[in-house]
C-alpha cells in the first residue's frame, strides 16, 4: 500500500510551490531588479525553471521526508547558497544547519580560469563577434519567411499535438526551434520551419555574468529568441501547455516586442496549483471549457480565458452498453506515483484480465515513460492489446473504450468527454482528483486493487448502473468541453490570426 500523505509526494510538491513563491519574493524584496534581464521581467520564467529542477530531485525529497516525519538528524548538505535558502524554507529548517558542500582546489581553478576567459572574452569582444555571427545566420535563414503564427516547439509530442492546427491554417505559419533533432523531424515531415542558430552561444555565455538567471540557462534562451521573434514580427507566438520557463520567456519577449502570446491547453493537472500555473499572463490561453478558465483563474488573475473547445477529442455519446474493452492510461512513476502503486496500477490489467477473459484489456503507455520490451513482451503473452500514444490517437483509444482507469491523468476528463466513465485509481496519493469527479456523480475514485476489481465487476454484472452517470456526465461536458474538436480547430485558429 502506499505512504500517508505525511510527507508523500503531494505533500512534497505543494510544500515546493509554496517555498519557491517565497524564495523569489523574497529575493526581490531585498533586490526588485534581480530577476530583470534587458527589461524583462523573468521571475516566473526561473520559479518554473526552479519547479522542475528540484520536482524530481531525489535528494530533496529525501529530506523533506525525513524532516515531516520528525527525523532532523540527517546531515543536510546542498550545493549553493540558493539551494540552503530554498530547502530552508521547503522543511522550514534553520539554515544554520544546513551545510554548503566544500569546493575542492580543482573547481575552485576552474572557477578562477572562467572568469579570467570571461573578461577575456568581453575585453576582445568576442562574445559580440560570437553574437552577431549568430545572428547573421539566422538573419540568412529567416529573410525570406514572413510567417503570421509561429508555433515554438521544445519536443515531437508537443509538434505531434499542434499539427491538427497548422495543418488546417491558411494564413502563413511556422515552428520555431533551436533542437536539431526536431528540427529534422520537421524537416521530414515536411512542416515549415524555423532553426534558430546556437553558433557563437558558448562564447556569448562565458561572457555572461553567473547568477540565478544564467544558471537555469534563462538568459541563453531569451537571447537566442528574442532577435528571431523581434526580427519576424509575427502576429502570434503559440505554446503548448504554457507551465515550462521556456513559455514564459517566451512570453516575455512577447510582450517586450508588441507580439501576441497564446497559449493552448494540452493535459491538466489534476491539482492545478503547482508553479508552472500559476502566475500566467499570456495574451490568451485557449481552454477546452469555461470549467477550465474557472479552476485556473484562482492563481492567474491576470489571464485571459478563451473557451475553444479540445481539438483532439471527439465529443460523443454516452455509452451505456455492456463492459467490452477497459483501457489503462499508465504514468511511469514520480515522486507521486512510487514504485508500489506504479505495480498495483499494472497488476490491474493481469487481474482484469483473469476474471473476465471476454473483455479486453488496453494499455496505453505515458509518452514520457514508455514501456520496456521485456514488459512489452510480458503482457503481450497474456492478451494485453498495447495503443501506443506514438501509433494511435487518444481518439483511437476511445472509439475501442467502454471505461477507463488511469491515476491522475487528464485523460479521466477526456474520458468523459468522449462519453465513458473513468475509475481514478487514488490509494491515498493524495486528498481527491481535481476536479472532484467522484463527488459530481461523473466518475469513480477508488482507494486500492480490491476496491477496483470489485467496481469494474459490478459495472461488467450490471449494465444499468453505468447509466445513472450519463445525465451528469453530459452537464459535466457542456461545462469542461465546450466544443468538438472539428469546431475547436476553427476556434483555435480564429484566435491565433485575429
Amino acid at each position: 500500500m502506499a505512504d500517508n500523505m505525511n510527507g508523500s509526494g503531494y505533500e512534497y510538491i505543494i510544500s515546493l510551490c509554496e517555498a519557491i513563491n517565497k524564495f523569489t519574493k523574497q529575493e526581490e524584496s531585498k533586490n526588485p531588479s534581480v530577476f530583470i534581464y534587458k527589461k524583462s521581467n523573468l521571475r516566473f520564467a526561473f520559479e518554473r525553471a526552479l519547479y522542475f529542477n528540484y520536482a524530481r530531485n531525489s535528494y530533496f525529497f529525501g529530506i523533506f521526508k525525513a524532516y515531516r516525519a520528525g527525523d532532523r538528524s540527517k546531515k543536510i548538505i546542498v550545493n549553493n547558497r540558493m539551494e540552503r535558502r530554498l530547502i530552508s524554507l521547503l522543511c522550514v529548517a534553520e539554515e544554520k544547519d544546513i551545510s554548503i558542500k566544500e569546493e575542492n582546489l580543482i573547481n575552485k581553478f576552474k572557477k578562477t580560469a572562467l572568469c579570467a576567459v570571461r573578461y577575456c572574452i568581453t575585453r576582445l569582444g568576442v562574445d559580440k563577434i560570437a553574437e552577431n555571427i549568430r545572428c547573421g545566420i539566422n538573419n540568412r535563414r529567416q529573410k525570406d519567411i514572413h510567417p503570421e503564427v509561429l508555433f515554438c516547439v521544445q519536443n515531437k509530442r508537443i509538434v505531434r499535438y499542434l499539427k491538427p492546427i497548422s495543418s488546417k491554417m491558411t494564413a502563413p505559419y511556422a515552428y520555431v526551434t533551436f533542437d536539431k533533432e526536431i528540427a529534422e523531424y520537421l524537416r521530414n515531415e515536411n512542416m515549415p520551419f524555423i532553426y534558430l542558430s546556437k553558433f557563437g552561444y558558448p562564447l556569448e555565455r562565458w561572457s555572461k555574468k553567473k547568477n540565478a538567471l544564467y544558471k537555469f540557462v534563462i538568459t541563453d534562451k531569451y537571447d537566442l529568441l528574442y532577435d528571431s521573434l523581434n526580427r519576424i514580427k509575427p502576429k502570434s507566438v503559440v505554446v503548448a501547455e504554457g507551465n515550462t520557463s521556456h513559455d514564459e520567456i517566451i512570453n516575455r519577449i512577447c510582450k517586450q516586442c508588441g507580439i501576441q502570446s497564446i497559449c493552448i491547453q494540452q493535459g491538466w493537472a489534476f491539482f492545478a496549483t503547482h508553479t508552472g500555473f500559476r502566475n500566467m499572463t499570456y495574451g490568451k490561453m485557449l481552454v477546452w471549457g469555461k470549467g477550465f478558465a474557472r479552476n485556473l483563474s484562482r492563481h492567474n488573475p491576470d489571464q485571459k480565458f478563451i473557451a475553444t473547445g479540445s481539438h483532439i477529442i471527439s465529443i460523443k455519446n454516452f455509452k451505456t452498453e455492456k463492459i467490452f474493452a477497459i483501457s489503462l492510461f499508465s504514468q511511469g512513476k514520480t515522486f507521486i506515483i512510487n514504485e508500489t502503486v506504479s505495480r498495483e496500477f499494472i497488476s490491474l490489467a493481469e487481474q482484469i484480465i483473469m476474471e473476465y477473459p471476454n473483455v479486453k484489456v488496453i494499455l496505453r503507455e505515458h509518452p514520457l515513460y514508455p514501456f520496456t520490451a521485456i514488459e512489452k513482451e510480458r503482457f503481450g503473452k497474456i492478451g494485453v492489446i498495447f495503443m501506443s500514444p506514438f501509433k494511435y490517437s487518444l481518439d483511437e483509444v476511445f472509439e475501442k473504450s467502454d471505461l477507463t482507469i488511469s491515476i491522475f491523468s487528464s485523460t479521466i476528463l477526456e474520458s468523459i468527454a468522449a462519453g465513458i466513465v473513468p475509475i481514478v485509481f487514488n490509494p491515498n496519493l493524495f486528498p481527491n482528483y481535481f476536479p472532484d469527479i467522484n463527488t459530481m456523480g461523473v466518475g469513480i475514485e477508488v482507494k486500492n486493487v480490491k476496491d477496483a476489481i470489485s467496481t469494474i465487476k459490478k459495472l461488467i454484472k450490471n449494465p444499468e448502473e453505468i447509466k445513472k452517470y450519463k445525465e451528469p456526465m453530459e452537464k459535466f461536458r457542456k461545462e469542461y468541453f465546450s466544443y468538438n474538436k472539428e469546431i475547436a480547430i476553427n476556434n483555435i485558429i480564429r484566435e491565433l490570426t485575429n
